[in-house]
C-alpha cells in the first residue's frame, strides 16, 4: 500500500515536469517551413476505440434531461424512458419514419418572418414544441430539432422544398 502511494506521489510529481516539456518542444515543431504554411500539427494520437460520450454516473433519462436543460428546452417535453412506461403500453409512440419538411420562407427581417415547416405556418411567436433554436434567414433556416426517437438535438441547416428523414439523416429534395 505504502509503495502504491510512493509511485502515485512520484507520478504526480514527474507529470507537471512533462507537460511543462510539451509546451516548450511543441512551437518549435508547428513552425512553418521557408516558403509555406504548415497547418498539420506536429503529431496526431489516434485511438483505436470509439468516443466515449455516455456517464458513469447518470442514467440515458437523467442525461438527456441534463442536456436539454442546457440546451433550454423545457423538460417537461421529456417524459420517461421506453424502460419506465408500463408493459403493453407505450407512452412516447415515436412513428418508424419521421420527416421534417420546409415548404417555403416568407423573410422580412430577423424579427419578421414566416416559414411553413411540417405543413404548419410558424412566426418568431408560434414555434412547434420540438424547435429548440431557430435562425432564419432569406434563403435557408438554421435549426436545432429536438426528436424524442433519437432522444437527442438535431442541427440542421435547410432550404425551402428540403425534407430531412431524422431516422437515416438523409436530406431530400422535396
Amino acid at each position: 500500500m505504502i509503495r502504491l502511494l510512493a509511485i502515485f506521489l512520484i507520478c504526480l510529481m514527474v507529470a507537471p515536469n512533462l507537460a511543462v516539456q510539451a509546451q516548450t518542444v511543441a512551437p518549435e515543431n508547428m513552425m512553418a517551413p521557408e516558403g509555406g504554411e504548415n497547418t498539420t500539427p506536429p503529431f496526431r494520437m489516434d485511438s483505436p476505440y470509439e468516443v466515449f460520450d455516455n456517464s458513469l454516473m447518470f442514467t440515458d433519462a437523467e442525461l438527456l434531461k441534463i442536456r436539454a436543460l442546457l440546451a433550454g428546452v423545457n423538460n417537461e417535453l421529456i417524459d420517461e424512458t421506453e424502460n419506465d412506461a408500463g408493459e403493453g403500453e407505450e407512452k412516447n409512440a415515436t412513428p418508424v419514419r419521421r420527416l421534417i419538411q420546409l415548404s417555403g420562407i416568407a423573410y422580412s427581417n430577423p424579427d419578421r418572418w414566416m416559414i411553413w415547416l411540417n405543413g404548419q405556418r410558424l412566426t418568431p411567436g408560434n414555434l412547434l414544441p420540438e424547435i429548440v433554436d431557430l435562425k432564419v434567414y432569406k434563403n435557408y433556416i438554421d435549426l436545432k430539432w429536438f426528436d424524442r426517437g433519437l432522444r437527442k438535438i438535431i442541427k440542421i441547416r435547410m432550404r425551402p422544398n428540403q425534407i430531412y428523414d431524422i431516422t437515416s439523416g438523409v436530406m431530400l429534395p422535396g
